[in-house]
């Protein structure tokens, strides 16, 4: 199977999304990333908004929205804010193909802590997920992913371990993951995530897209974090082989994610660079687009 190979872009830097376009099939966007406020209104920022438009019309690449802010797993109710940036992006852009968002809270009492947490993995909030995550289906009536994120603290003990919550939650939901690669390295380093007894458990089927990314470890805590700010790793890459493998039936698309800060840091060629490899690793046909 060929599959579709993109990265993810913050709505800042045209130029830089004119060059990345030959090589990609998908552009990953955060609605995050492209919102600010006016007159305290949260709203997606117009200069974005004008370049996606673009992109939508002229390009034939598909738009992967992929979230920070929702925070699902808030116990007080996800972020409306969050919906307004989904309401006004469905509204103006013709080619999503589906969106995402992480499987974790990010809000406490409505304050926002900086970070995403992971959480229980109970019946309690899986009922809670499930009955959010049926509503913004029913909501947007588009193919809605969760994705797994790192631990940033030890896990208490739970009725479920990892691989069998998002499992009960896509099979009662019927939403699809995002299978964040990297984020599986991280937890196996950090707090010893055995990944092939998670791959043998988790409903592989369920994976509609696949991120890989390229981090840094804390040296004075030995804590691998997910920030993204680095080219991948040949084990990164040979742990996306070895999912593959296992033949997800419909796994589609392969997202390297960089931060925009990192981009010029590591330069646009670079970039081009990763995508061209994996596009040749996974057998993606490339198609040039004109300007």
């Amino acid at each position: 199977m060929n599959y579709s190979i993109g990265t993810t872009y913050e709505g800042k830097n045209l130029k830089y999304l004119k060059e990345i376009i030959p090589f990609v099939r998908h552009i990953e966007v955060s609605p995050d990333s492209i919102a600010h406020k006016k007159k305290g209104i949260i709203s997606v920022n117009e200069m974005a908004l004008k370049q996606l438009e673009w992109m939508d019309s002229a390009t034939g690449i598909s738009i992967l929205l992929h979230g920070v802010g929702l925070s699902i797993g808030s116990y007080d109710g996800y972020s409306k804010d969050y919906i307004k940036l989904l309401d006004e992006l469905f509204d103006k852009l013709n080619n999503i193909r589906w969106h995402s968002e992480h499987l974790a809270y990010t809000m406490v009492n409505g304050e926002n802590l900086g970070t995403m947490l992971t959480l229980p993995r109970t019946d309690e909030v899986l009922d809670m997920i499930c009955t959010r995550v049926d509503a913004i289906q029913k909501k947007y009536k588009k193919l809605f992913l969760l994705e797994n994120v790192i631990s940033m603290l030890p896990s208490a003990e739970c009725k479920y371990n990892d691989a069998a919550f998002l499992n009960k939650i896509t099979s009662l939901t019927g939403c699809g993951l995002v299978l964040d690669v990297y984020n599986l390295e991280c937890d196996a380093a950090n707090f010893n995530l055995n990944i092939n007894a998670f791959l043998e458990e988790l409903n592989l089927n369920a994976v509609y897209e696949m991120h890989l990314a390229g981090g840094a470890t804390d040296t004075e805590f030995n804590f691998k974090m997910d920030i993204h700010s680095q080219l991948l790793a040949d084990s990164t890459i040979e742990l996306a082989q070895k999912i593959i493998d296992k033949d997800p039936a419909n796994l589609n698309a392969i997202t390297f994610e960089i931060l925009e800060e990192f981009i010029g840091y590591h330069g646009s060629a670079a970039i081009i660079n990763e995508l061209k490899k994996l596009s040749e690793i996974f057998n993606y046909e490339l198609t040039a687009f004109a300007d």
